[in-house]
């Protein structure tokens, strides 16, 4: 059987500095600096939520947390670890996730839902799927 390990992490309150200095301390210098160029807290956090969760991810995997220091960038700006399980890293309002697979590729995507009238469905479907959308009995159900 092929796992997904999921890891979720909060983010609804900015840490006091001391606390985003612990958090920090465990990372590699470089995702310390690469969150501190953020302008929002939220942003911020996310940034180093994203590697404490992939850190506890290999953890839970029974694999090293050094391999942090090995995280690269492929050629689509995807991060990954050369030999080391794959893994994608989502965030939005509060919450952050990291799903990490042994053996093949993963994905996860976290989304706020929002009111349809604060979103212009034609940016993203195509003129048939809108006309389905607007259709629909419920179409913010549809929608998401």
């Amino acid at each position: 059987m092929q796992e997904v390990s999921i890891v979720i992490a909060v983010n609804d309150r900015e840490w006091p500095p001391a606390t985003a200095h612990r958090y920090g301390a465990g990372l590699p210098a470089a995702f310390v600096q690469a969150a501190r160029a953020y302008v929002h807290w939220q942003d911020r956090q996310a940034s180093l939520l994203g590697k404490l969760a992939l850190q506890q991810g290999l953890i839970g995997l029974g694999l090293s947390p050094a391999l942090l220091h090995d995280l690269r960038m492929d050629a689509y700006q995807r991060p990954f670890i050369p030999g080391g399980p794959d893994f994608n890293i989502s965030h939005c309002k509060g919450i952050v996730v990291c799903a990490l697979h042994r053996s093949g590729r993963v994905g996860i995507d976290v989304e706020a839902v929002l009111p349809l009238e604060e979103f212009d469905p034609r940016l993203v479907f195509t003129p048939a799927e809108c006309s389905l959308i607007a259709a629909d009995a419920s179409p913010k159900d549809r929608f998401y």
